[in-house]
């Protein structure tokens, strides 16, 4: 799922109950690791360091921006 289509889905995505990172396998349980996992095709542990604050913040803005209220 690209960027674009996680920010659509954001909602359903944050609610979802089984997000699995395709690289380690690991359950994600914050909203911020299951869209930032929908997005990028892995979690954020199975991140480099380097491309994670540039990731991350792209999430964030998702999350900031989505009608969800509280999360």
């Amino acid at each position: 799922m690209n960027i674009v289509e996680v920010a659509k889905n954001c909602s359903e995505i944050m609610k979802s109950q089984s997000i699995y990172c395709p690289v380690c396998g690991e359950k994600q349980f914050s909203p911020l690791d299951k869209l930032f996992t929908k997005a990028y095709e892995k979690c954020i542990d199975c991140t480099p360091s380097d491309d994670l604050e540039g990731m991350s913040e792209n999430i964030f803005r998702i999350i900031e921006s989505s009608d969800i209220g509280e999360w």
